[in-house]
């Protein structure tokens, strides 16, 4: 985050005495072998008055082409290729963060499309050890979506990772559709598109962890089994003609 950026965002949280979850670009310094003079970062962090400036949430999922160019590890020549992508680099970790007695998982713009990444989140600490977030933050720029499904689309996925993971999630959209979402998959309240206003909801944390949370790798097998044998089907019926 730019250092006058960072000023006055402290000088914000510090007068009205409110937490601030929000996004930022982000680097760190990177070797000299590397194609870029620094390793460049989609981010997040939780700014609050009585909370210290922790670690630095770096998007671990990142949009092909648009934050970056496709096999750059195999294909070093692709660095020189600029269509207006970003090149962030990949983060690898997802932080907890605490605001008041509660702990919450965040995740950044279309990551929330991913349930075994929401799953990782909301269960997974970063050591390894398995603790159940009491709610999710998403923060999201749907601007490039315009009037589009996209914002809809991306909406309604809220729902289903809410009730995969039973958490309540707090979507925070720059353009819409802002949403906050129950463990049950129930819109608590929403913004539109292109809306602005201030959308506040009761927390409700459920203790559950649900059968989905079990059983979540599992499908992708099914799916494979299935293609399998349509195509063993398919070779045996040619077979029989």
């Amino acid at each position: 985050m730019i250092p006058t950026q960072y000023a006055e965002l402290r000088r914000i949280v510090e007068k009205h005495q409110i937490s601030v979850f929000t996004g930022f670009p982000h680097s760190a310094p990177a070797p000299s072998d590397h194609p870029e003079s620094a390793y460049y970062y989609n981010a997040a962090n939780l700014f609050s008055p009585h909370y210290s400036r922790g670690d630095v949430y770096l998007k671990n999922i990142l949009v092909p082409i648009g934050e970056r160019m496709l096999w750059l590890d195999k294909f070093p020549f692709l660095w020189k290729l600029q269509f207006g992508q970003a090149n962030w680099t990949f983060g690898t970790e997802v932080p907890r963060y605490y605001c008041g007695k509660h702990d919450f998982a965040p995740s950044i713009c279309y990551e929330l499309a991913f349930a075994h990444f929401m799953q990782r989140a909301n269960f997974e600490l970063p050591d390894g050890n398995l603790a159940k977030a009491d709610y999710h933050v998403n923060v999201t720029n749907d601007a490039w979506f315009g009037t589009s499904y996209g914002p809809w689309l991306h909406g309604v996925m809220t729902k289903y990772r809410a009730i995969e993971s039973r958490v309540q999630i707090y979507r925070s959209a720059n353009t819409g559709i802002s949403m906050i979402v129950d463990p049950m998959g129930r819109v608590l309240t929403s913004a539109g598109l292109f809306e602005i206003t201030n959308l506040h909801a009761p927390l409700y944390i459920s203790p559950k962890t649900p059968l989905y949370h079990k059983i979540y790798p599992y499908p992708r097998v099914f799916v494979m089994l299935s293609l399998a044998l349509a195509i063993l089907s398919f070779f045996f019926a040619r077979r029989h003609k």
